[in-house]
């Protein structure tokens, strides 16, 4: 999948580009075929993952999961359940596989050998 404004390559399932931080459309094959899962993200993680993988999963930005998440630990009421959700989510969501780069020179080759013209 290509970046719609860095125009560099970038993960299938990504919402985000990680590099510019652009929004992207996924295809519409991938759109109706792909099951979303609940995983915590390897690209944009700062403790875990865990805020990042959500924002993915729900398609928001990371920041506003992470404000509100600040939000919940701030206010003194909900402080154990908020890190106490978060240790748990840490621990039963399963890690994301690591996005693989390919450059687009190799991807064309590849196209290119796939299907030669006649």
């Amino acid at each position: 999948m290509v970046c719609s404004n860095c125009r560099r390559e970038i993960a299938n399932e990504s919402n985000f580009c990680y590099l510019c931080g652009a929004r992207q459309q996924p295809p519409a094959y991938y759109a109706q075929h792909a099951p979303r899962r609940l995983q915590r993200s390897v690209t944009d993680c700062k403790v875990a993952g865990v805020c990042g993988g959500l924002a993915e999963y729900w398609g928001v930005d990371s920041t506003v999961v992470r404000l509100v998440w600040v939000l919940l630990v701030v206010f003194p009421v909900p402080f154990v359940p908020a890190v106490l959700g978060y240790l748990v989510a840490w621990i039963v969501m399963p890690r994301a596989e690591c996005p693989v780069y390919v450059s687009t020179a190799a991807q064309q080759q590849t196209t290119a050998t796939q299907h030669p013209a006649s």
